[in-house]
């Protein structure tokens, strides 16, 4: 059980290094950015973001 455990934690690990990256810096050129639930405009408006914070 324990190398079936070693197994899959290197599997886990392993397939990060094929993940990409978020772009660490953005610009906002709004006044007010929603933050929503998941990544479409439907969703619902979790928190908002103003310019300048």
């Amino acid at each position: 059980m324990k190398k079936l455990i070693g197994i899959a934690t290197a599997a886990v690990f392993g397939l990060g290094i094929f993940t990409t990256s978020a772009q660490a810096e953005t610009v906002v050129t709004t006044d007010v950015l929603n933050v929503r639930e998941n990544p479409t405009t439907e969703s619902k408006v979790v928190g908002k973001l103003l310019n300048g914070h």
